[in-house]
């Protein structure tokens, strides 16, 4: 590990046992951090991969990339959406590429950094009317679990929250995901219930489980 200059503070190479794992697992092996000085580092914004600032967890870093510990670079605030995160805004929606590691909405009372938190700083950070205080709309329509990637529809406007509910609830929306997964899989479909309490006290699907729920069906194509 390079000892780096006072500007940027320690740099490490990311060598091949390390390539492609979670930036956390990388700057805790190349720094000798615990798993919580590694992940606040990363979303304070103190660690660079090839001079940019990366702020998820679970970014991947390829061989050879060049990790520096920025001890004294600015903190980021929590509310801090990536460059390029923002695909599409206007006045009834705002379509956003959720990073992988971040909730979409608070799963504890206390929860910061959340995707709509983060989306309402940018809205107010901006446009004019989310200056002087006034806390922008935003309606949370659907979900991604929180190590799930991928894109995300907040409605901006009583309208838009309205119709595309209801397009959610018709199952007039198609939802596509990439998987990578270990072992031998099947095209195959899963048909399962969204459940607020799946047995063990938290939510989530449950294969069989009656009529309790709502009808979950996920189409499965092994590429």
């Amino acid at each position: 590990m390079p000892p780096g200059s006072a500007a940027t503070g320690p740099v490490g190479i990311v060598p091949p046992e390390l390539a492609q794992k979670p930036l956390d697992a990388v700057v805790r092996a190349l720094f000798s951090l615990s798993w919580n000085e590694a992940r606040d580092h990363i979303r304070t914004g103190k660690i660079a991969v090839n001079g940019a600032t990366r702020t998820e967890p679970l970014f991947r870093a390829r061989q050879g990339a060049e990790i520096a510990l920025r001890i004294r670079a600015p903190r980021v605030r929590a509310e801090h959406l990536p460059d390029g995160a923002v695909v599409h805004v206007d006045a009834h929606v705002i379509v956003v590429d959720k990073p992988a590691g971040v909730s979409t909405v608070p799963y504890e009372e206390k929860e910061r950094g959340t995707l709509d938190e983060r989306v309402r700083f940018w809205l107010a950070a901006h446009e004019a009317r989310g200056k002087g205080g006034t806390r922008p709309s935003l309606g949370v329509v659907h979900r991604l679990d929180k190590e799930t990637s991928g894109l995300i529809v907040f409605a901006r406007s009583w309208l838009a929250k309205q119709r595309l509910a209801s397009q959610f609830r018709a199952h007039t929306v198609v939802r596509r995901y990439l998987a990578i997964a270990h072992g031998s899989v099947k095209s195959q479909t899963f048909r399962s219930r969204l459940m607020a309490n799946r047995g063990d006290g938290l939510r989530g699907s449950l294969r069989g489980g009656g009529q309790q729920g709502q009808l979950a069906v996920t189409h499965v194509e092994a590429l």
